[in-house]
């Protein structure tokens, strides 16, 4: 498995922990996670974030994920905040979101 298949593996464990209903490992659904994480995005979720609602800031995903310039990473995770694939917390953090029924509505 390729590091970009771990990462999109990653993000369907992701979102099937806690109470979210679990997405199954099947190539739809590696379709669908494709289509809202490009590469590079899904790289940086595989190396950031360990779980869902884990807050964290853009020096802390500087430094987990290696990725040094921190003006191109916010511009990165404000554009993914506005594709609704990652959410936006207070103190100026950032945090991934379970995937369920009716999370559609939440994104407008």
């Amino acid at each position: 498995m390729t590091e970009v298949e771990e990462s999109y593996e990653h993000i369907r464990k992701l979102f099937s922990s806690g109470y979210s209903t679990p997405l199954p490992k099947h190539e739809l659904t590696y379709k669908l996670i494709q289509n809202m994480y490009h590469d590079e995005e899904a790289l940086m979720i595989l190396s950031s974030f360990k779980e869902i609602r884990e807050y964290l800031t853009v020096g802390q995903i500087s430094e987990k994920s290696g990725i040094e310039d921190k003006e191109k990473l916010k511009k990165m995770l404000d554009h993914m905040v506005y594709k609704g694939t990652l959410m936006r917390g207070r103190n100026s953090t950032y945090y991934m979101f379970s995937y369920l029924p009716g999370i559609f509505e939440a994104y407008f």
